[in-house]
């Protein structure tokens, strides 16, 4: 079971490493911390354009510069009901 205390130890930082692209037609999706808004997104890093993508897409494609990000953590694991 995941507790808030495992969840915010569970930040990468940027410049350790960047999320998994596992494979070559999507990109895992992850919670990233936006420096540029102040908080935490749900989204993907785009390999291809070196940008993040904030999820859902709303009114088209929304993209943060690379240095808009400093942290990001997978995704926590789904309730046990859902699973």
């Amino acid at each position: 079971m995941q507790t808030v205390e495992t969840l915010a130890a569970g930040w990468i930082s940027v410049n350790d490493r960047l999320p998994d692209n596992e494979n070559s037609f999507s990109n895992d999706v992850v919670l990233f911390w936006s420096k540029k808004h102040g908080f935490a997104m749900v989204g993907c890093y785009d390999y291809e354009f070196s940008n993040w993508t904030r999820l859902p897409w709303e009114r088209g494609y929304q993209s943060l510069s690379f240095d808009d990000v400093t942290h990001w953590m997978p995704l926590p694991e789904r309730p046990p009901a859902c699973r």
